[in-house]
């Protein structure tokens, strides 16, 4: 509950947004929420003007490693720093790629094609009396005939011949999908906390 008092000290895991109010040489390791695995001693004066850089404030899933305090509950649940992070992560919608409006579009005008050729040969067929068994049987043939049954295999199988490229030069893809999407990108920079920074 906001307002509570809790008493930390080394070992336990901090159980909301806290703010100190009194400190004997604790330090907190917050790798959940920043990546950093080292502990950062605390103090009760308000060291930053981002709530996450400041001494003064322990975050919900950090862990104390040393020392004790006293702390008020300022967050609790969903308006923690890190049930926000949840409910941003969850709320990202899923963008179909271009790859998937591409393949979508070709399906969409094979079945189209399908459907129009299926309508003529209909006409023609009870145009010229010839026999409906005959006629719905050319009908289905058609239908089977424009499927693109290969497509699937062969959308993977490129995908997969571009993966084992990219695997090559040293990038691991997690979801096939995303090889056309990071073929149309001409420069990636990413920063694992440290690694660029610090050459940790």
């Amino acid at each position: 509950v906001i307002g509570d008092i809790v008493l930390l000290k080394g070992g336990d895991r901090v159980p909301a947004d806290l703010r100190l109010i009194q400190t004997s040489g604790l330090k907190v390791e917050s790798s959940s929420l920043t990546g950093e695995p080292d502990a950062f001693e605390m103090s009760v004066a308000h060291t930053h003007e981002e709530p996450h850089e400041s001494k003064n404030l322990a975050f919900n899933t950090s862990q104390c490693t040393e020392g004790s305090a006293v702390c008020v509950v300022i967050r609790t649940s969903d308006r923690t720093l890190i049930g926000m992070v949840a409910k941003l992560a969850t709320a990202t919608k899923v963008q179909v790629s271009t790859l998937q409006k591409e393949i979508s579009r070709i399906v969409k005008f094979v079945t189209i094609l399908a459907l129009v050729l299926a309508l003529m040969i209909l006409i023609i067929g009870f145009s010229q009396g010839v026999r409906w068994q005959l006629v719905v049987n050319l009908v289905i043939t058609v239908f089977c005939a424009n499927v693109p049954q290969g497509l699937p295999a062969t959308v993977t199988s490129c995908l997969g011949i571009a993966a084992k490229r990219m695997h090559k030069r040293q990038v691991l893809v997690k979801n096939l999908e995303v090889i056309e999407t990071l073929g149309s990108a001409s420069c990636i920079c990413s920063d694992k906390t440290g690694t660029l920074t610090q050459n940790r």
